[in-house]
């Protein structure tokens, strides 16, 4: 299911984001890691590479004081947690599928 009010950065709007004057000016904003979730497929080595990558940019920018790397949902913990994650969201496995 694709929820078109829902969108994130690419890697590059991503660093420009975290590096450029405009995070300067958020004096109210603590920026405390990223939240990233896999492709939508049942590949597990696709799932992984892109955890993988995702902690590598995490791990690229932790200086900045980050501490939360949020990736992995209901069908894909396990690979999340094995590449680093630091929070999973397993709603679906507590409170069931959305309708």
């Amino acid at each position: 299911m694709l929820e078109e009010t829902k969108f994130g950065l690419d890697y590059n709007e991503a660093e420009e984001f975290l590096t450029g004057p405009l995070t300067d000016q958020l004096k109210n904003v603590n920026i405390k890691g990223f939240m990233g979730m896999a492709s939508n497929t049942e590949d597990n080595n696709l799932i992984q590479a892109e955890f993988r990558t995702l902690k590598k940019f995490y791990d690229t920018y932790k200086q900045l004081g980050l501490d939360t790397l949020s990736m992995g949902m209901t069908s894909d913990y396990m690979i999340a947690l094995n590449e680093g994650s630091t929070m999973i969201r397993i709603g679906s496995a507590i409170f069931g599928s959305r309708t």
